[in-house]
Formats: structure tokens, sequence, C-alpha cells
């Protein structure tokens, strides 16, 4: 059995907020056809405001060609994620954050997206206060923040193995209490 390959092609181009947008455009049975593509679309309202912003990706069907260990999806909008502090442990660091106590001992940062947020506060911190809360980029994190699962929430979880850059922080934050006692997030 022999296998087919196509070309994918898509655009791909940066906004002004500094977000990546792409766009699908098709798949050809020749390389020809997807440059063919391209000269049609760089005449289009748009493309031709990004006519560098062309991809032409080869892919064979019926074959895996990536993503085989899964993924996950970090808010599009902010992609960042988040580290809760007690103020006075983060105040007497300077410069970069090496973590807490419970963080080294584990070997890694742990960090939450903003809907592990409540949960996370609820079980780990419920009688806690003078908290803050830490936004970090996870595009400035790099290679040294993984996603991994946790058995206990059933849920990926981002863990930072390194210090936690002062380049990478873009917020820090109070975390502060409502009238019930309950969290109130400082997210935008």
């Amino acid at each position: 059995m022999s296998s087919t390959t196509i070309y994918v092609l898509s655009h791909v181009y940066k906004t002004r907020d500094g977000d990546y947008e792409e766009k699908s455009l098709g798949s050809y049975s020749s390389l020809a056809k997807a440059q063919v593509a391209i000269k049609r679309y760089k005449k289009l309202p748009g493309f031709r405001q990004h006519p560098e912003s062309f991809v032409i990706f080869e892919s064979v069907l019926d074959q895996d060609a990536a993503w085989v260990e899964g993924f996950f999806t970090a808010n599009p909008h902010s992609a960042l994620v988040f580290k809760i502090v007690p103020r006075a442990e983060w105040e007497a660091e300077s410069g970069d954050y090496h973590g807490s106590a419970h963080d080294r001992a584990d070997g890694f940062l742990h960090f939450f997206t903003a809907s592990q947020l409540d949960e996370t506060l609820r079980r780990y911190y419920a009688g806690k206060k003078d908290l803050m809360l830490v936004a970090a980029d996870t595009g400035a994190l790099g290679a040294a923040l993984k996603w991994e699962y946790s058995p206990s929430r059933d849920e990926d979880f981002p863990h930072l193995y390194g210090p936690l850059s002062s380049d990478a922080i873009k917020w820090v934050r109070p975390i502060t209490r409502g009238k019930n006692g309950e969290f109130v997030l400082p997210l935008p």
C-alpha cells in the first residue's frame, strides 16, 4: 500500500497584540497547486497585507505526524499561568523566585491556570491570609514549563522546572477576601 502525500496551506502572521493568527486555507495534491493557491490568496484583503506569511506543510495521509503525546490548550488571549505565594515569602525574594519549601521538595514550582485557581485556593489555602497572585507568561517560561497530569484533580497542571525569572512575570497582585470570607482573585 503506497502512501499519499498532500500539501497543507496555512497563513500565519503576528497581530498588533503580539499574538499569532493562523488560518488553514486548504489541502492540495501537489506543491505546485498549493503555490498557485498562494497567488490567488495574495490578491485578497488581509492576505495581501501579509504576503510573506503563507506556509506549506507536506503531510502524509493515514500517518500520525504530531501531537502523539497529547497537548494542553492555554488561554489564547493571555497565555498566563499563575503562582500563589504568601506575601511575606514573595517580599523576601529578590530577583528570580525559587519557590516555596513545598516546591523545592517536589523539584518544581507549582503553577495553575486561571480556571484552576478557585479550587486550588479552596483546597490548600483556606485558612491563609495575605496571599499574592503572580502571573507569568508561558512563552517566556520556555521549555522549563511542563504540563503534567494530576490524578487527584484529573487534569494537567503547569509545573516550572527552574526558577521563575523576573522577566517572565507579567504582574503581581494581592488576593483579597470578600464579605463572606471567599477569595477574590485580581484577574483582569
